[in-house]
């Protein structure tokens, strides 16, 4: 039994705090794991570059072509501009679904949201796709950022109801002409 007992104590020995070896031993993974990450980092930002992230996005403008005359495909549509050059016509209206969310502050607001399509949209193939969703996701994302005083104002909710408005055109190439309020309760 002694002879355990010594054994225990010389393994003890060797061990610096929670079982680990002494700084001063050679153990079996004494390697740093430094070349391995730097290789691996090399590698990521090479392969981004070779996959086209290394761009800005923007195409190089046709040569004798202004660089501001460039269309940025992914830039969001201007739906004033838009409209100016031919006159939406009313179409059919969207209810969506009523939404309770969050607002800034802590209070909670519930809404609901309709949408006035263009006559170019049709209310079936909305409805039928579920092309409601993404209006739906900016109704949070711009109503929770304001708090519950913002929007107790009637002339602010008119300024929010433009600034929704604004947000969701674009998402349907502007065949939403406007977001109407159905309901607007914040207990």
């Amino acid at each position: 039994m002694a002879s355990d007992t010594d054994d225990r104590e010389d393994a003890k020995s060797t061990k610096g705090k929670k079982g680990k070896r002494d700084k001063g031993e050679k153990g079996g993974k004494g390697r740093s794991n430094l070349v391995p990450a730097v290789v691996i980092a090399v590698g990521l930002v090479l392969g981004g570059k070779m996959m086209g992230g290394g761009s800005s996005g923007a195409e190089t403008p046709a040569p004798g072509e202004h660089p501001a005359a460039a269309v940025d495909e992914h830039a969001p549509l201007d739906c004033e501009a838009k409209d100016l050059e031919s006159a939406p016509k009313e179409g059919a209206v969207v209810q969506l679904p009523t939404q309770t969310l969050n607002l800034a502050g802590g209070n909670f607001l519930k809404v609901g949201v309709a949408l006035q399509l263009s006559a170019a949209e049709s209310k079936e193939t909305f409805e039928e796709e579920g092309l409601a969703a993404k209006a739906a996701n900016q109704v949070i994302t711009v109503l929770g950022a304001h708090s519950a005083a913002e929007l107790l104002d009637p002339a602010a909710r008119v300024h929010v109801q433009e600034e929704l408005t604004a947000a969701i055109r674009p998402l349907y190439e502007c065949n939403v002409l406007e977001v109407l309020f159905t309901e607007f309760v914040i207990p």
